[in-house]
């Protein structure tokens, strides 16, 4: 099919193959086959997953489409598993964190399936944490409903994500001590202030989960009781 370049959906500007195209006076036509095109990014049958996902890889697109993880968040992992399986091949199946790296275009596809593999909401948030997968993070804050515990400040501070420890707050989710208690034992002392700075509670077991001195000194320079 033909289609303008300024007339690609913003969520196929994501992607190398974009940032390939060269445009001239911004009303250039580019060929591409139809199969790897789709205006939107919605998602709503397992058929739609296949050419999404095939999408994403012509496109080599950076961040996972929003349609497509909705689409395996509300979903049952083993539904989606076993079409993307027959999508893209028995390889798919080795998604272990080293299997293929030759296999850029299904790299996605690993880091879906690392994420979903479970039905636990606090699963998901924490191996999108961790993997630095940051448009399954802002979803799954967005779609928080009746998930919204203290574990998830818990695995945020462990990380250092300051900048999600920060979003959480904006979404009002809660957090305890043990935010403070991972934050410490990790020597995160950014997210560690920031947790004391807006009223996060903490406790002196601190002091022993503490991994670098710099994060003691801060805890007992802000009055955290010291029992030796």
């Amino acid at each position: 099919i033909s289609i303008q370049y300024s007339q690609i959906p913003t969520y196929l500007q994501k992607g190398a193959f974009y940032r390939n195209l060269i445009d001239s006076d911004g009303d250039e036509e580019i060929q591409i086959p139809e199969i790897c095109y789709s205006p939107d990014d919605t998602v709503d049958s397992l058929e739609k997953l296949q050419s999404t996902l095939q999408i994403a890889a012509f496109w080599l697109l950076d961040t996972i489409p929003t349609g497509v993880i909705k689409y395996c968040y509300e979903n049952e992992f083993r539904l989606w598993y076993d079409a993307i399986v027959s999508k893209f091949g028995q390889k798919v199946q080795q998604f272990g964190p080293f299997a293929h790296k030759e296999d850029i275009e299904l790299a996605f596809v690993h880091t879906l399936c690392s994420i979903f593999n479970s039905n636990s909401y606090h699963h998901a948030f924490q191996q999108a944490v961790e993997k630095n997968v940051d448009e399954v993070v802002d979803f799954l804050i967005q779609n928080s409903d009746g998930n919204k515990t203290v574990e998830c400040a818990r695995i945020v501070a462990y990380s250092g994500r300051l900048d999600i420890l920060k979003r959480l707050q904006q979404n009002d989710f809660p957090w305890s001590g043990s935010a403070c208690r991972a934050a410490a034992a990790k020597g995160h002392l950014d997210c560690l202030q920031y947790l004391h700075e807006n009223g996060c509670p903490w406790e002196d077991e601190l002091y022993m989960d503490a991994s670098e001195i710099r994060c003691v000194q801060y805890a007992f320079e802000q009055g955290l009781p010291w029992h030796p």
